[in-house]
């Protein structure tokens, strides 16, 4: 990819490649239905040394409800 590209990663887990995604310069997008590793991944985008969420980066967290899919 190149920077500015936007990387999705849909099982983010502990937020690896989310990590290296802005180290990069590149947009990204994480998703995960685990709330562990939801909390896992804020703790590490914002405990690097160059904490990614200063300086202009931000993030928007998204709860989807659940939906039923039986029906």
């Amino acid at each position: 990819s190149n920077p500015g590209s936007i990387v999705l990663d849909c099982f983010c887990g502990s937020g690896t490649t989310l990590k290296s995604a802005q180290q990069l310069n590149r947009n990204w997008i994480g998703i995960d239905q685990s709330e562990h590793a939801i909390r896992a991944t804020v703790k590490k985008l914002e405990n690097t040394e160059e904490n990614l969420f200063v300086g202009g980066s931000e993030y928007e967290f998204l709860q989807l409800a659940a939906v039923n899919s039986d029906k």
